[in-house]
């Protein structure tokens, strides 16, 4: 008996040991998903290439990266991750001494980037989940589809989904690379994407592309064979495509209008070229400023982007 009653007291306090180990960790890792929301709502960058060596996190005058530097500014005033930082921090050392070795090894700190990954595909398929639910409770929408390509010059596709439940929303469901640009690869291309959201084609009852061929030819653009698969599916031609080729078109055309426009960008590029044509510019134009109408754009810009990014983050 009295053997027995070692075991169950030694079994007993392992399981003890393990559960509060377990909480420590589930602590730590909700104050790494919190940051990860709020460095994706703000649209910034996660790591730095170098000094994300856990032997390293206590230096100060180096760059650790966005989500480190938060994470590092955090455990000053929050005790259980500070805990989890110093512990990563003296094993981390003890590693990199021993061994000589750059970089955390084996040692597991749920502040690497494999694990801010995880954490972002997981908010992404929560994300995902909560726009499906709202369009399944909408019972309609339309898509849009759009091409660009990216600073490695891949050709992406953004798809977007629409609808409308007690307001119209808008949602950024994929970014998928493209590999070819035909109607049936867009066809297929957005049959994965809203089967992967476990939703019906048949609900997609319209959609809106740019002027292409591969979008509005008759018999095998996307947006014919988008029609032949629904009946009362409807093709509305992007208006931000049409005004854009029109203004292309119209200022093209005009010889007049071309000079002035071009007239301007010189002179804005003149101005801009030395800081002299810039200060005496502001003299002689103290209410508006060369860079304002620039900067008046850029601005714009910006926040339409953060509450759209705000808007996509707050779902989860």
């Amino acid at each position: 008996m009295q053997k027995v009653d070692i075991q169950s007291k030694f079994a007993g306090s392992q399981m003890s040991a393990h559960r509060q180990q377990v909480r420590k960790k589930r602590q730590v890792l909700e104050r790494v998903v919190d940051v990860v929301k709020v460095i994706g709502k703000r649209g910034l960058s996660y790591s730095h290439v170098e000094n994300e060596a856990a032997y390293k996190w206590d230096d100060c005058t180096l760059d650790h990266g966005n989500f480190l530097e938060l994470i590092l500014v955090i455990g000053k005033y929050d005790v259980s991750l500070k805990e989890h930082l110093e512990e990563c921090m003296k094993k981390s050392k003890e590693s990199n001494a021993s061994s000589g070795t750059k970089g955390r090894g084996s040692l597991i700190t749920l502040l690497s980037k494999t694990t801010v990954n995880s954490v972002i595909d997981s908010i992404g398929h929560l994300i995902q989940e909560t726009i499906a639910s709202d369009i399944q409770k909408a019972g309609m929408f339309t898509v849009q589809l759009d091409t660009t390509q990216d600073v490695t010059s891949q050709d992406q596709c953004a798809v977007v989904l629409r609808y409308v439940t007690e307001a119209v929303h808008e949602r950024l469901v994929a970014v998928v690379k493209c590999h070819a640009s035909t109607g049936e690869y867009f066809v297929d291309l957005l049959s994965e994407v809203l089967d992967r959201l476990k939703l019906d084609k048949a609900m997609c009852i319209g959609n809106s592309t740019d002027g292409a061929s591969n979008m509005q030819a008759q018999y095998r653009g996307f947006s014919a064979l988008m029609a032949s698969q629904s009946p009362t599916h409807v093709h509305v031609w992007c208006y931000a495509h049409v005004l854009n080729l029109v203004l292309a078109d119209t200022t093209g055309s005009v010889l007049e209008s071309g000079s002035l426009f071009s007239l301007l960008n010189d002179v804005a590029v003149f101005i801009k070229d030395s800081y002299q044509r810039v200060i005496l510019w502001d003299k002689r134009s103290p209410r508006q400023k060369p860079q304002t109408a620039i900067s008046n754009r850029r601005n714009t810009v910006g926040v339409q982007a953060r509450s759209s990014r705000k808007s996509v983050w707050t779902l989860w």
